[in-house]
C-alpha cells in the first residue's frame, strides 16, 4: 500500500513520517470519511516528527470526508487544502506547530498540545455557526493574537482563562499582550458566575481550615473537577448562582471552569477592552518589521517587544535587507532577533 492504508473502506491513514505531501494517492477517494496523517503507531501517544508540509496530491473532490486529524507536523499554512469537501466539519491538530491559517476551509478546528504562531487567515467566514464547531485549544500555546480581528475573540479568551477543564490555552505573549488579555474580563461578572471562583470563595465554609493547610485547592480541583466541589457546596446549602443563567448546569454536563462562559460572552467580556486587544495585535510581524526598518523611532516600545517576540526567519530577512533599510549594522532589535535563531555548536560557539 505504500505510505498509506485504507481501513474499513472509509478511513484513510497516512503513516509514513518522511512524506512531505500526498502525491501518490488515488485520484478518487469517494468513500473516505476520515483522514489521518500520523507516524505514530496505533493507540500510541509517543510523538513521531513528521516531514509533512503540503496537501498537494489530495484528490480534487472528497464528497464524504468529515474529519481530518494531523499529528506531529510543522504546518506553514493550509493553502494547499483546496479539495471540495462539502461534509468536512472538523480538523484537529495533535502536537503540531501552526504558523498561520491561510487557506483554512470553513470548519471547526481544534488543537491538542500544539503551538500557534499567528491566527492570520482565520477569518469570520471560517467560523462555523454551531457552538460545537468553534475553535478549541487544549494545552496549546499561542504566541500572537494577530489575525483574530475578524473572528469572535471570545472563543479564544474562554480557552485561555480555562484552567481546570478540558479547555486550556497557554498565552505565550509579551507582557503588554498578557495585560490587555486579562483586562478583557469583567471581574464582577466573573466573580458572580464563574464556578471556579464560586468554589474558591465558599469552600472554606464547608471544609475545615486544616484541609487548606495540607493540600493545594487548585491541585484538588484539577484532580476532581470543578463540578465535584460545586455539588458539595450545593449539598451543604450553598447554591451556585450561575444556575440562573446557565441552563445546562443543572444536568452537570460539561460544567468545567470557563465552559460556563459560552452563555455569558456579551456580559463577561468588556467590548472596549477587546477592541484595545485587537488594535494592539492589528499589525502583523511583517508590517512591524517594515515600519521598523524604515523608521525605528516610529514603532512604540511595546510593539518593538512584539516584533522581537513574534519574528521568524522571514521577518529577520526583511530587517537585514540593506538595500531598503535605514538600520545600523549593530541594531539592537535585529541582534536580539538574530540570537533567537542562533545555532550553538558542540564546542559552545554560537553561529548567527
Amino acid at each position: 500500500m505504500g505510505f498509506y492504508s485504507i481501513e474499513y473502506i472509509n478511513r484513510l491513514i497516512i503513516r509514513d513520517p518522511n512524506i512531505t505531501n500526498l502525491e501518490g494517492l488515488p485520484n478518487a477517494l469517494p468513500k473516505i470519511v476520515h483522514l489521518r496523517i500520523t507516524g505514530r503507531r496505533l493507540n500510541s501517544d509517543i510523538s513521531v516528527p513528521m516531514n509533512f508540509r503540503s496537501f498537494k496530491g489530495l484528490p480534487d473532490k472528497l464528497p464524504m470526508l468529515e474529519e481530518i486529524e494531523i499529528y506531529d507536523c510543522n504546518i506553514m499554512n493550509l493553502e494547499t487544502l483546496t479539495a471540495k469537501m462539502p461534509l468536512l466539519n472538523q480538523i484537529i491538530f495533535y502536537s503540531c506547530h501552526i504558523h498561520n491559517f491561510k487557506g483554512i476551509p470553513k470548519i471547526g478546528i481544534g488543537f491538542i498540545n500544539s503551538t500557534i504562531d499567528s491566527f492570520e487567515g482565520f477569518e469570520e467566514e471560517n467560523i462555523n455557526s454551531h457552538s460545537e464547531s468553534r475553535i478549541f485549544l487544549t494545552k496549546t500555546f499561542f504566541s500572537s493574537l494577530h489575525g483574530i480581528s475578524h473572528i469572535r475573540p471570545q472563543s479564544i479568551l474562554i480557552n485561555y482563562f480555562s484552567r481546570f477543564g478540558y479547555l486550556y490555552a497557554i498565552a505565550n505573549l509579551t507582557p503588554k499582550g498578557i495585560e490587555l488579555l486579562n483586562d478583557c474580563v469583567n471581574p464582577e461578572v466573573n466573580n458572580a458566575y464563574n464556578p471556579l471562583e464560586f468554589v474558591r470563595r465558599n469552600l472554606h465554609r464547608v471544609y475545615p481550615e486544616e484541609y487548606f493547610q495540607r493540600i493545594s485547592l487548585d491541585d484538588d480541583i484539577k484532580r476532581n473537577g470543578v463540578d465535584y466541589f460545586v455539588n458539595i457546596l450545593n449539598e451543604n446549602g450553598i447554591e451556585y448562582s450561575g444556575y440562573q443563567i446557565w441552563d445546562d448546569a443543572k444536568s452537570q454536563e460539561g460544567m468545567v471552569d470557563w465552559v460556563y462562559a459560552l452563555s455569558l460572552e456579551e456580559s463577561l467580556f468588556i467590548p472596549e477592552k477587546i477592541d484595545c486587544l485587537l488594535e494592539f495585535y492589528k499589525k502583523s510581524p511583517t508590517e512591524l518589521a517594515l515600519q521598523y526598518r524604515t523608521n525605528p523611532k516610529s514603532l512604540p516600545k511595546d510593539q518593538i517587544e512584539r516584533l522581537i517576540h513574534e519574528a521568524d526567519p522571514d521577518t529577520l530577512k526583511i530587517l537585514e535587507d540593506d538595500e531598503h533599510s535605514n538600520l545600523s549594522s549593530n541594531d539592537p532589535v535585529v541582534d536580539k532577533i538574530s540570537r533567537k535563531f542562533a545555532v550553538r555548536t558542540k564546542n559552545g560557539k554560537i553561529l548567527l
